[in-house]
Parts: C-alpha cells; structure tokens; sequence
C-alpha cells in the first residue's frame, strides 16, 4: 500500500506479525522494537519523507516505525463490517 490517500489521525489496521520499531535509525542493537501479536488498530502519524516505504504511527501512546507495506487503512465501510 501506498499511503498517498492517508492523513494524520487516520485509523490504520496492523496485521499480525508486523513490526514497529521506536527508532529505525538507532543501531538494531539499540533499537527498541514490538512484534504485533495479534491485529490491531493505531492512528496513523505520518509518512517519512527521506525514506518513502516507510510511515509514523501513534500506537499504545507511543509513535513507531513501520514499514508502510505492513499497514492499511480502515476505511468507514471496513469499520461497519467488523
């Protein structure tokens, strides 16, 4: 997924097994980072401008990392369904 169509505050789907990182700049020995154990939901933040496959969330009170490819948007549709 691209990311073009999404803004901050956007509820974005987390599918299982992604990974989000609390600083993707930090050494992976410094880096802090959370696997999703199970799908979730979080906001998305924003897109990174230096490095376009990669976006902000705001998740569990902290902004992560993650690949843009790992996240979807939850369209109004998508809501009512679930």
């Amino acid at each position: 997924y691209t990311g073009a169509t999404m803004t901050r505050g956007d509820l974005v789907h987390i599918p299982q097994g992604a990974l989000l990182l609390r600083n993707k700049k930090a050494s992976l020995s410094d880096a802090q980072f959370i696997k999703i154990e199970k799908p979730s939901r979080a906001l998305f933040w924003d897109k990174d401008p230096k490095e376009p496959k990669w976006a902000s969330i705001y998740y569990r009170e902290m902004v992560w990392d993650v690949r843009l490819k790992d996240i979807y948007p939850i369209t109004q549709e998508l809501e009512n369904v679930s």
